[in-house]
């Protein structure tokens, strides 16, 4: 392998990335990563990149190297339900972790990086910590996780949650895979267990219990007297009328109470107050216009909400980072700027005091691989026989893996199996196969590597493209990986018709009585005129062109169907 990418150093805290597409993304990143003592922060375009771009991180990345997602809402700004606990908890182990990181990745996007999170002392301050053979004040606890966020309930079933039984005192932590059992022994801990939820029986013995806030605020006695003081301040009207301000009243978390974290704090902090010092961000080129947008959609989200006279809303800077303040943040960490290939042009004088690196990462070149044509997997087996270096194909589950070697045993190719990216580059074999997520198709000139993608074809058949080639440079370097993903079904076999279907629409013509109203009898609350078959088609009951169409078309039309016979 060559030297890691290039990085920030004295006299340049940017560095240009010039021609870095597909996976080669997640390869440098990964080897950069590698080099560093404090974690790379890597913002992507959208969540759906940092799916993916885990993904391949987790495949080229060495082993040990920590790698977090710090993930967003999953809700669209200013909506009224919030999110999934488990996101909340993965936010906050990620938020407890960041500060005293290592080496390591942390990937977001760049909607997510405009939300204003709780100081770093609020995260630090709400931790609590326990041992087996401390003395427990249980009372006291209670009271404690109940300001944390913790919510008391029967039966502990996910993150943010705790139960007292009798000597035993459940408790869900957020940012843990398991809960937790604590049992006391008069008022000293005996035992901390993981256990199942779902059996309640209890497994690995843990010696101590860390837990992180239920939340992102605190609903203490005080977080709620700030919060409420604040709301008087920012909106006017009839506060009776507002139900979040009187459910955190209350001591309740109403839905969408996110979006007025800002009340609970006298100040807040960004993504890029929790990195500690000396760390790197990655950013994709371009980003400044993507922030833009992205502040476009949360001032057409407020604007649509701000009439609302019952669920106030807070101003877009009160809740998110503006894009002036997000670059001045930004800018006080080292960055490396990532640009695929062809947007020099567009990145003009954004870069003219950067450092540029050409990476050599471009698109792949596709290679037809169709299992119903022999011809283009005889072309495929020979460019890998007569290729002088190596090659590293990788499938995208074991089923596949096995379909690309029964393809390619006639033609005499058998790939060695290899479990890892590493494995591969640490062996000698010409040709290898593996199994991984990689999404995207990259070319690399140093190491040479193509990986494919899955392309779909005419008349809608899938194919399967993609041939990776590692062009042996004068030290022997060792060769890249290739994604191909050829037709799980055998070439002759077509999809059958949907079955049933001619059944569906005799029915749909057989007269019904009219006692079978859609208001009694077993077809008591069924929408009326409307029968849905397997094949995901409504068929109304009557005639003419209409009867055939979706069932969500359908609905629209319900008061002109309301007389039609079941």
């Amino acid at each position: 392998m060559s030297e890691a990418p290039v990085l920030p150093r004295d006299g340049h805290s940017r560095v240009l990335w010039r021609n870095v597409a597909g996976a080669g993304a997640a390869l440098h990143l990964a080897r950069a990563a590698s080099s560093l003592t404090r974690p790379l922060l890597v913002i992507t375009r959208d969540a759906a990149t940092v799916a993916r771009l885990e993904d391949e991180l987790r495949f080229f990345a060495a082993p040990g190297l920590s790698i977090l997602t710090f993930p967003d809402y999953e809700t669209l700004p200013y909506d009224q339900f919030s999110p999934h606990p488990d996101i909340i908890s993965q936010r906050l182990r990620v938020l407890s972790r960041l500060p005293v990181m290592g080496a390591g990745i942390v990937i977001t996007d760049l909607a997510t990086s405009l939300q204003r999170l709780p100081p770093r002392s609020f995260v630090d301050g709400h931790a609590l910590s326990l041992a087996v053979g401390e003395v427990l004040d249980l009372e006291q606890f209670r009271l404690r996780l109940a300001a944390a966020g913790y919510a008391s309930v029967p039966q502990v079933a996910a993150p943010g949650e705790f139960a007292i039984r009798g000597s035993l005192f459940d408790v869900f932590p957020m940012g843990s895979e398991a809960p937790l059992r604590i049992d006391l022994f008069d008022e000293q801990i005996d035992s901390i267990r993981s256990f199942d939820p779902e059996t309640q029986r209890s497994s690995e013995r843990l010696d101590r219990l860390d837990l992180l806030p239920a939340r992102e605020f605190g609903l203490s006695p005080e977080s709620i007297r700030d919060f409420r003081r604040r709301f008087r301040t920012r909106f006017e009207g009839d506060l009776t009328r507002m139900p979040t301000y009187r459910d955190v009243g209350e001591g309740l978390a109403p839905a969408g109470i996110e979006y007025y974290l800002p009340l609970f704090f006298d100040s807040t902090s960004s993504l890029f107050d929790y990195l500690p010092a000396g760390s790197v961000a990655a950013l994709p080129a371009g980003h400044e216009e993507l922030l833009l947008g992205a502040w476009r959609d949360i001032e057409a989200r407020h604007e649509e909400r701000r009439y609302d006279i019952e669920h106030p809303v807070l101003a877009p800077a009160e809740v998110f980072l503006p894009p002036e303040e997000w670059a001045t943040a930004s800018s006080e960490r080292p960055q490396v700027w990532l640009e695929p290939p062809g947007a020099a042009a567009a990145m003009g004088p954004a870069v003219a005091d950067a450092e540029v690196v050409d990476c050599r990462a471009a698109a792949a070149d596709l290679v037809r691989i169709d299992a119903r044509r022999e011809d283009t997997i005889r072309a495929f087996a020979s460019r890998l026989d007569s290729h002088a270096g190596r090659v590293l194909l990788v499938a995208e589950s074991p089923g596949r893996r096995e379909l690309l070697f029964d393809l390619l045993r006639p033609f005499s190719v058998e790939p060695r199996t290899v479990a890892s990216w590493q494995e591969f580059v640490a062996g000698d074999a010409p040709v290898a196969i593996t199994v991984a997520p990689i999404a995207s198709g990259v070319a690399l000139a140093d190491p040479p590597v193509s990986l494919g993608r899955r392309t779909r074809g005419p008349a809608g058949h899938d194919l399967r493209r993609g041939a990776a080639f590692w062009r042996a440079g004068a030290a022997g370097t060792p060769a890249p990986p290739l994604r191909t993903r050829p037709r799980a079904h055998h070439p002759a076999t077509r999809r059958p018709a949907p079955r049933r279907a001619g059944r569906a629409r005799r029915l749909r013509r057989r007269p019904l009585s009219r006692a079978h109203d859609h208001g009694r009898g077993r077809h008591a609350g069924r929408v009326p005129g409307a029968r849905v078959c397997r094949g995901r088609q409504a068929l109304r009951a009557g005639a003419g062109p209409r009867a055939h169409q979706p069932l969500h078309r359908s609905t629209g039309r319900i008061r002109a169907v309301a007389q039609a016979r079941w």
